[in-house]
């Protein structure tokens, strides 16, 4: 009777091999530096789950899937190619790359055959980061088609775990135990991630995650309205944690994700003339679909309105009008333009930007810290990949756009799967439009979460094609 009752308890061993997987991520990988010391366990764990994926790779699968697979395989194929070793012709003809020729000349290296990548250490690490999302994509595939619709609930604990974290340390900010990260930001409300801007971002895209979540299938009404009841409360929270957190990616990212529920949340249903109206019947209004867009916007106005008289010196507001001195972004996106246009076409080498940037480096900005990423994932690709990483990129933001004109507007059923597919793209939305003033993508948790994602929408395509593919 249980196993009836509770669907997990009918979950496959793969499924909850891809659930230890998530967890893991959430409680190690929620930093983006290249030193954090729990890679040591989680890429080689990934390497080996994605072998694990590909011998339950079938020739059904791979064709139900070839799309994603073709672009990650294209990923690894242009993070490989920028290590092989190439003749000087080939590889000295860029601002940087001569740079390197002058030094090997006056050490009396003379012309010798190098990789493309400026900092082959660095590309060798960017292509060993992408384990992590493969493996997700991998044994997202592997899963059987029904499975991969629950995986909502998992990542939404993970969510929860987060936002209570982040709760936790705006309460006790002198606890350090708190903080998981060595390199953090210090008693701020960073949740399960090393960074404020990342953790605001996740727990914004939470609104939406858990307007879809409140229409998974389920035969008991207790579990619907308990469903309602920890939505509403988590949701709740998650806008706290991000307005607590000062990021000014949580704040760009809330409005939008705060819209998005009223698109999201399931339309109320007409009861049936046998039925006892409800107390919300007597109120038509409160069950319009217009009316929820409606209120959802006033929420978003009130955020910005508030946002806008946050004083305190860690401050969302705050931190959106610091001056040029003490925020540097712009001057890196400027000085980013630059080393682009000087490394064309192919760029410095994936993973090689914070190297590059010292050498471009303003003298005046010289200080303790270093730069380690241009906060604008589209301009890091052109300074380190070049036109092949701008083409990959456009390809994949096509293909979203795309994806989202297909789930919003072409004629399709309203059954939960598509609400949830269309959820998903709002998620790849927020953390898209987080990418352009950050690069929460290079995080190992939210590249795996953001795979789950995208296998959503390229399922929801794939129509009724097979039960298990």
């Amino acid at each position: 009777m249980l196993r009836d009752k509770f669907a997990l308890f009918r979950f496959s061993r793969d499924y909850w091999i891809l659930v230890a997987f998530i967890a893991l991520l959430g409680l190690t990988a929620g930093s983006g530096r290249d030193d954090l010391p729990t890679l040591v366990v989680v890429r080689p764990l990934a390497i080996l789950l994605c072998f694990y994926g590909l011998l339950g790779l079938t020739r059904e699968k791979w064709e139900n899937h070839r799309r994603n697979l073709w672009l990650l395989g294209a990923a690894f194929a242009l993070v490989l190619a920028y290590l092989v070793p190439l003749p000087p012709s080939l590889w000295q003809d860029s601002s940087t790359h001569r740079l390197i020729a002058d030094i090997d000349r006056v050490a009396g290296l003379g012309d010798i055959w190098r990789a493309y990548s400026v900092a082959p250490r660095r590309t060798l690490n960017a292509f060993f980061s992408l384990f992590v999302p493969a493996a997700a994509l991998l044994l997202m595939i592997r899963i059987d088609r029904e499975e991969r619709w629950h995986l909502l609930l998992p990542v939404i604990l993970f969510g929860a775990a987060s936002v209570m974290m982040a709760l936790l340390q705006s309460a006790a900010p002198s606890a350090k135990a708190l903080w998981f990260y060595r390199l953090t930001n210090d008693n701020i409300p960073v949740g399960l991630f090393a960074n404020r801007n990342h953790a605001a971002v996740f727990h914004a895209a939470l609104l939406p995650m858990l307007a879809a979540m409140v229409q998974l299938p389920t035969q008991s009404v207790i579990w619907a309205r308990v469903r309602v009841a920890f939505a509403l409360l988590l949701g709740l929270a998650a806008v706290v944690a991000v307005f607590a957190s000062g990021s000014r990616a949580g704040l760009l990212t809330l409005p939008v994700a705060v819209i998005s529920v009223a698109f999201l949340w399931p339309k109320a249903t007409a009861p049936s003339r046998r039925a006892k109206p409800s107390r919300l019947a007597r109120f038509p209004v409160l069950r319009s679909r217009g009316a929820l867009i409606a209120a959802a916007i006033v929420v978003a106005v009130a955020i910005g309105a508030i946002s806008l008289k946050d004083n305190q010196p860690e401050g969302a507001a705050q931190r959106l009008a610091v001056a040029s001195e003490t925020d540097m972004r712009l001057g890196i996106w400027q000085q980013s333009v630059v080393i682009a246009k000087d490394n064309l076409p192919f760029g410095t080498g994936p993973g090689t930007f914070a190297d590059v940037y010292r050498v471009y480096e303003p003298i005046e900005t010289l200080g303790p810290n270093y730069i380690n990423h241009a906060h604008n994932d589209a301009l890091e690709m052109l300074v380190t990949m070049g036109v092949p990483g701008a083409l990959l990129l456009l390809v994949a933001v096509v293909a979203l756009l795309y994806s989202g004109w297909r789930l919003w507007f072409e004629q399709g059923t309203g059954s939960w799967q598509r609400n949830q597919a269309r959820m998903a793209w709002v998620v790849l939305v927020v953390f898209g439009i987080a990418s352009v003033v950050d690069y929460p993508l290079r995080v190992p948790s939210l590249s795996a979460v953001a795979i789950i994602f995208l296998c959503w929408i390229t399922m929801s395509r794939q129509g009724k094609r097979g039960p298990s593919t």
